[in-house]
């Protein structure tokens, strides 16, 4: 594995990193900012280029580690591109406890293979969190979520996953694990809005994203730099692979997924006939606008921070006009849990 903190003095106060090719390998610093190993304060003149993005990323961590002291450092490792990027920075930092995989229920399990794999090769230690929540027994009793109800299937499949993750490594309240992601704000505009910063302190929760700058031409840079294996899900699916809630789906999914990963999508057709007995939609469609018309006065609740699935952001502004019309106030679907009456059809008026 390439050292990525390995320092030595310079004559003219330079440092030098290993791994990076000639055009990157040394930046010089003034006196007074020579780095130890684990200690990384470089000067703010000194960052340009792929090897200062590398840097200014095991910066933000380590100094979030410095400042909150976390019990335990954990970088979440949905097998994505970005995160692959965010973990193996993690791995440099002055502290790490591993790889955190959360298992939604519903997810490519060739996703799954390659996260295992990849912290395999790398040494991480990897660890697979299971969602308590029933991703079937959801969507029997509410329907497939669509774009309106996005934040129900975030805070049942993956923040439950992180409370159980948190009870179970926490050995005193007080103690506060940190959760290392690989958000980027060049990635989605609307969480731009959602999330501040590359720290955010949330009660026992310390959210790093140490990738918060970073571009595509860097994060393409860096995967080359060291080798890092690109997730063999995204380039046909557009999606890492680790939730298939449906939230983002588009008319049509189900069929590519059919013919590439015909296990998930014999898994997901058969519930679809089960759902669609009292909720007339399919995985790969949104709500219809009369369901959301019967079920109106239930207020559509704002996002939050949901830093686990900040990729989906992105594609809800593809959505909103192509599927909802520009709606502005979407119903909340999840927050009802009423099933629609036979005798109701789509012309039927609403009670």
């Amino acid at each position: 594995m390439v050292s990525v903190i390995t320092w030595r003095k310079r004559p003219n106060h330079c440092v030098k990193l290993t791994g990076w090719d000639s055009a990157i390998k040394r930046a010089s610093y003034p006196e007074g900012y020579l780095i130890k190993p684990g200690v990384l304060r470089p000067h703010p003149a000194a960052y340009t280029g792929r090897w200062a993005a590398m840097q200014k990323s095991l910066a933000i961590i380590n100094e979030a580690i410095d400042t909150f002291q976390p019990y335990k450092v954990f970088a979440l490792f949905s097998g994505g591109n970005d995160s692959v990027c965010s973990v193996h920075i993690a791995s440099h930092a002055k502290q790490f406890d591993g790889a955190v995989f959360i298992d939604t229920g519903i997810k490519i399990q060739q996703t799954l293979d390659h996260a295992r794999a990849t912290a395999e090769r790398f040494g991480w230690n990897f660890q697979i969190v299971q969602t308590p929540e029933s991703y079937d027994k959801i969507v029997k009793k509410y329907g497939f979520p669509g774009a309106s109800a996005h934040r129900y299937m975030y805070i049942m499949l993956k923040e439950r996953a992180l409370d159980r993750l948190m009870r179970e490594t926490k050995t005193h309240r007080n103690q506060s694990i940190m959760l290392i992601t690989g958000v980027r704000q060049h990635e989605s505009a609307r969480r731009m809005k959602n999330v501040t910063g590359a720290v955010v302190k949330q009660k026992s929760r310390v959210w790093v994203a140490p990738l918060w700058d970073w571009t595509d031409e860097v994060k393409a840079a860096y995967m080359a730099e060291y080798n890092l294996p690109q997730n063999p899900v995204k380039p046909i699916m557009h999606i890492s692979g680790d939730c298939l809630c449906g939230a983002y789906n588009d008319k049509g999914d189900l069929q590519m997924l059919k013919a590439f990963y015909p296990q998930e999508a014999e898994r997901i057709e058969k519930l679809q006939t089960e759902v669609m007995k009292t909720h007339p939609w399919a995985w790969d469609e949104m709500p219809p606008k009369w369901w959301r018309d019967y079920k109106n006065g239930q207020r559509f609740l704002s996002d939050e921070f949901l830093p686990l699935c900040w990729q989906c952001d992105n594609l809800a502004a593809q959505h909103s006009v192509q599927r909802t019309g520009g709606e502005s106030g979407q119903q909340n679907l999840f927050s009802a849990g009423e099933v629609l009456p036979a005798k109701v059809t789509a012309k039927s008026p609403r009670r």
